[in-house]
């Protein structure tokens, strides 16, 4: 039996209503176990190539956009914090979000949050897209930590206690220090 004969349609005395749900079951299940599901710190799980949910991957038209956002941020994943950082022996949060810009969009940011804070549009917390900059105030008043949203509540970041990871804007820390998004120019 060839592969291509699969797809003709069967001689009436070999059609079985249940080998063809078996045979669609079997396949959808294989195609399940290639997916490479991996779970952040954030504890919820993603796939490398960008999609959150299956679904997500089904509806979204960004997939591969996601995806080079994803990667480009799972690149510097555990770098640990330090202040003024600028590569992997250790980065600060707007070395971070200058890197991954300047990797996905060859965009520059400016090398502070608060720079990065100024610059682009404000974007309202329930329109916040991929790639769009979350900011915090962690310390003093003002802007003072910033990340890389990678869609739905889930950003990149510089942590000073955890080094580069992913973590979530529902999380109470974050969520409670939640400054506003900006969207630099793509």
């Amino acid at each position: 039996m060839t592969f291509l004969s699969i797809l003709r349609p069967a001689p009436s005395s070999m059609r079985n209503p249940l080998l063809g749900a078996a045979l669609v079951a079997s396949v959808l299940l294989g195609t399940g176990c290639m997916m490479s599901k991996v779970k952040t710190q954030t504890g919820l799980p993603y796939w490398p190539d960008g999609g959150n949910t299956p679904a997500a991957r089904l509806a979204s038209t960004t997939v591969a956009d996601a995806g080079r956002w994803r990667m480009a941020a799972t690149r510097w994943l555990g770098v640990p914090y330090k202040v003024g950082g600028q590569d992997r022996d250790g980065i600060d949060c707007s070395g971070f979000t200058d890197k991954v810009y300047q990797e996905v969009t060859s965009l520059g940011l400016p090398r502070t949050s608060r720079g990065q804070w100024l610059k682009g549009a404000k974007v309202s917390p329930d329109a916040i897209q991929l790639g769009d900059l979350v900011f915090f105030q962690t310390t003093g008043s003002g802007v003072s930590h910033v990340g890389v949203s990678m869609g739905g509540n889930e950003f990149a970041h510089a942590s000073t206690t955890k080094g580069v990871m992913f973590s979530s804007l529902t999380d109470p820390y974050w969520s409670q220090r939640f400054s506003g998004a900006r969207r630099p120019g793509r």
